[in-house]
């Protein structure tokens, strides 16, 4: 009851300025984490190649990525970790964004028409729709390996949501999570914070590119009480 008539003085106080005070927020929250870590690298295919190097290190792991488009960073990361048993998975409508982003990417931005990238490797296999619809059916009788590598490319803070919502029970320490668009405060930044508040996870930056557009975090253990 406490937390409802918080939540209603807030928006009368604040009124339209809602939003720009939770960006305000997202923002210092944002300048918190990079600027604790400043581990750089140039882009995010570099970003890739270390977490392929120092987390991975040759050993099986499962890759779980969200937001194929083309499939540019799941066809990098197969060639980056050789291992036979590793699975890659990519999960896409392949229809383009559900709903606009901003003002310049709307809503159907990235429709491939469907079709689905040509990956000449058997470990990789696409799941075709949106995640909501997709995911459960997934789940449902998916074992991981020990090492998981969840991609977020969704862009959007619903999309995002709904992926690490799904795989909360298996993010666990350990579990890599690397975001392609966590720049964007009100988006995937948002959901990124959203979820380690709800589920009461710590994701921890590894690293991140030079303009910190991606980056790549780590599933914490538990702090003992």
């Amino acid at each position: 009851m406490y937390n409802a008539v918080k939540r209603q003085a807030a928006r009368l106080l604040l009124g339209d300025r809602t939003h720009h005070v939770t960006r305000l927020a997202l923002a210092a929250r944002s300048a918190d984490i990079f600027n604790r870590q400043k581990r750089r690298v140039p882009d995010r295919f570099a970003l890739y190649a270390l977490v392929s190097e120092e987390l991975i290190a040759g050993r099986p792991f499962d890759y779980l990525e969200f937001g194929v488009f083309q499939g540019e960073s799941i066809r990098k990361v197969a060639e980056l970790n050789p291992n036979p048993q590793c699975r890659l998975y990519g999960f896409d409508s392949f229809e383009g964004l559900p709903q606009d982003w901003n003002e310049e990417k709307k809503k159907g931005t990235f429709d491939v028409g469907g079709r689905m990238p040509q990956i000449d490797d058997p470990r990789v296999t696409f799941v075709k729709g949106w995640f909501d619809l997709t995911l459960p059916a997934f789940l449902q009788d998916y074992r991981p390996l020990d090492q998981v590598w969840i991609h977020i490319d969704a862009d959007l803070y619903g999309s995002t949501m709904c992926a690490l919502t799904y795989l909360n029970r298996h993010i666990r320490p350990g579990t890599i999570v690397v975001f392609d668009e966590v720049e964007d405060l009100m988006h995937e930044f948002k959901a990124l914070c959203d979820f380690q508040d709800m589920s009461g996870k710590r994701l921890a930056l590894y690293a991140a590119s030079q303009d910190c557009r991606h980056a790549a975090f780590v599933c914490q253990p538990e702090a003992s009480a």
